[in-house]
């Protein structure tokens, strides 16, 4: 959802060495340009190994090594080591403490390690040395989104749009922590702003749809389902949204085509085999709705309800 990494550029202001460039600087050189890795050229163990070489070399400018850690911990982050990373994020704030992005960064790492007190404190410096920073507010908003306080996290986002309207992270999670508090009409204004920006958003039309679907508008909810299927066909949450649509519809046909994709395409998932097996409990299906409810108890397990209708369907059976 959202690029959770404040990439720092590691020598645009000063060179790396005093004097003329001689055969050893070009060859450090091209071992910068590997260590900071703009656009993501190079490879990560690449990027890591020249950082790595410009720390140890003993040539390195001082006031240069902040960004030398910060780059390498980007790369083990992006590889998803995140410990390493946090070590070297915490080497930076020891080297320069006022770096706001810095904290953006350890912030990302504590979050990948699910210490989530930590990144909302982190991200929280980071907003304090940099107040318009609509990233960190945003990755904050996210966090809090995870750990439902939607009131927490829609105030993030609403300072995050204020300074950058064009954030596209901060509208779509809004819409997000929106529809869980049921503002439903303000969760389709934001996804109206959001497709404008992106017409190709799978996320904003799957949870348009959400929205629509929500308020009981099960026409506009399939016809966003449906796009956002044809833009990613292989997403399976999608299918089982429409699949529910369908189901209030009165479709069970087709609701039961959009199941069965939702469980190909994730068979771990103990949702779609439940919605499934009531739809064949009502037309009276005891022996599909008994292995749907199965299935759904044995990855899940979902909860009781796919206890007590199973018991419903092997009662109905005689057994």
């Amino acid at each position: 959802m959202a690029h959770r990494i404040f990439a720092v550029p590691l020598a645009l202001a000063l060179a790396l060495f005093a004097g003329a460039p001689d055969a050893s600087a070009q060859v450090t050189e091209q071992t910068r340009t590997y260590c900071e890795n703009r656009g993501e050229q190079f490879s990560r163990d690449l990027q890591i190994g020249s950082c790595t070489a410009l720390i140890q070399s003993g040539q390195l400018d001082p006031s240069l090594m902040p960004y030398a850690f910060n780059s390498r911990g980007v790369a083990y982050l992006r590889q998803g080591d995140a410990r390493r990373a946090l070590a070297d994020f915490d080497q930076v704030i020891q080297l320069n403490p006022g770096f706001a992005g810095i904290f953006g960064n350890r912030g990302a790492a504590y979050e990948a390690l699910g210490d989530y007190p930590r990144a909302i404190a982190d991200y929280g410096q980071a907003i304090q040395l940099d107040p318009r920073n609509d990233k960190a507010l945003t990755l904050r908003g996210i966090i809090y989104f995870l750990q439902r306080d939607y009131v927490r996290a829609v105030a993030d986002f609403n300072q995050a749009l204020q300074i950058n309207p064009r954030n596209f992270d901060a509208l779509l999670t809004r819409s997000a922590a929106l529809i869980a508090q049921g503002d439903y009409t303000r969760a389709i204004s934001d996804l109206d702003q959001l497709l404008q920006l992106n017409p190709q958003s799978t996320d904003a039309f799957h949870n348009r749809g959400l929205a629509y679907e929500r308020q009981g508008n099960h026409v506009r909810a399939i016809q966003d389902f449906s796009e956002a299927i044809r833009l990613n066909p292989q997403f399976a949450p999608t299918y089982f949204q429409r699949g529910i649509a369908f189901e209030n519809q009165g479709d069970h046909a087709r609701a039961i085509q959009d199941f069965s994709e939702a469980m190909r395409l994730n068979p771990q998932d103990p949702e779609a085999p439940y919605q499934r097996g009531n739809i064949y409990l009502n037309q009276g299906d005891n022996a599909q709705a008994i292995a749907d409810y199965s299935r759904s108890i044995q990855v899940g397990p979902r909860g009781y309800n796919a206890f007590v209708f199973r018991g419903e369907a092997y009662l109905r059976q005689g057994d």
